[in-house]
């Protein structure tokens, strides 16, 4: 077992030491813990800055995902149904859904919530994956159900 640091721990310990005593006396020794204070109060001011402004961003994405993708879900599902899998319900309960999330007179001039254009999205979006995956299944490869069985059928 070894009882020493090496040269370099040790060097690397007394240059920390002495930046800190750099800054404490550059600060001011009666000022350091205002100053530390205000550091960590002004990172923590720029991360809150940093996630608010990540937030609009994220909502904006989210809203035009929510309108971008019904078109893309509406093409789904005419493709869909012109292979004969049935995806007219589900184009009819998202888009009736959709509408009634995102309708809003304009007398009230009030913006849609979020929680709605959320549930909007996640309704047209999951609608998306759900109809393409259909899609994507070959009917003549009879190994893949193309609707999974729920409960799992026991081996």
């Amino acid at each position: 077992m070894q009882n020493h640091l090496r040269r370099n721990v040790v060097g690397l310990i007394w240059l920390i030491g002495l930046l800190c005593a750099v800054v404490v006396y550059r600060v001011g020794p009666d000022r350091i813990l205002y100053s530390v204070a205000d550091v960590i109060e002004n990172f923590r001011a720029y991360v809150d800055d940093l996630l608010s402004a990540f937030a609009v961003n994220t909502f904006d994405v989210m809203r035009a995902l929510a309108i971008g993708l019904m078109p893309a879900f509406i093409a789904f599902c005419v493709i869909a149904h012109r292979r004969g899998l049935p995806a007219m319900r589900s184009l009819v309960v998202v888009s009736v859904l959709w509408l009634l999330l995102l309708y809003q007179p304009v007398r009230y001039g009030e913006p849609v919530s979020a929680f709605r254009w959320t549930v909007a999205f996640l309704a047209v979006g999951i609608g998306c994956l759900v109809v393409a995956r259909h899609l994507s299944h070959d009917p003549r490869d009879r190994t893949a159900p193309p609707y999974p069985s729920w409960p799992p059928r026991p081996q």
